[in-house]
């Protein structure tokens, strides 16, 4: 991997922007019922892989608001990751952290509550939802909120993509093997003969 590369990679880490089609992809393929389809299919693989990618492809360009708000947050989460250590740090020895915490908590309460309004009214996973505010009050228990150094929002965001752009590539793909006509094979035609 060269320095572009590399440098690309980081930077795809600090802003995840927009999402990794070819990862969602690989991804998609790892689930149960897109490996079954996979080797159900009768069709080139390629096909396959391009018609997957398609479906994810529209879920992310459908839910684009959705990713980008996610990528802010964990923006966001990341930048702000030096001055919860600094709070913490200030908590430990001089005992006056605590009160400067709170204060930037409740300034950062608006966002996530707007996102998981918004992620709800989307999506409808509660789970998710729910996932978000356990995910923020571990990441508020964990020192210096360490577990915000983690793209966790794009992560959902993306794995909300992989899940209905797969569905909706199964429901599909299921129509079209049902119209596909099977000839009878040589033995079959010349029991009938």
């Amino acid at each position: 991997m060269g320095k572009l590369e590399k440098a690309k990679k980081i930077a795809r880490y600090v802003a995840p922007i927009r999402p990794d089609l070819d990862k969602q992809v690989e991804k998609a393929m790892k689930r149960k019922d897109i490996k079954k389809a996979y080797k159900e299919f009768r069709g080139d693989p390629t096909d396959f892989r391009a018609g997957l990618r398609n479906y994810i492809e529209q879920v992310n360009a459908d839910n684009k608001n959705l990713r980008r708000f996610a990528a802010y947050l964990d923006i966001v989460n990341k930048a702000t990751v030096p001055l919860d250590v600094a709070i913490d740090a200030f908590n430990i020895v001089f005992g006056v952290g605590t009160g400067a915490r709170a204060i930037k908590t409740l300034a950062m309460l608006p966002g996530y509550l707007a996102y998981n309004a918004y992620y709800l009214g989307k999506t409808h996973d509660v789970v998710g939802t729910l996932g978000q505010a356990a995910y923020e009050l571990g990441s508020w228990i964990t020192l210096g909120r360490l577990p915000h150094l983690v793209n966790y929002y794009t992560w959902q965001a993306d794995r909300y993509a992989v899940k209905e752009g797969s569905e909706e590539f199964l429901e599909n793909i299921g129509g079209l093997e049902e119209k596909i006509i099977e000839f009878p094979k040589e033995e079959e035609l010349e029991r009938a003969a």
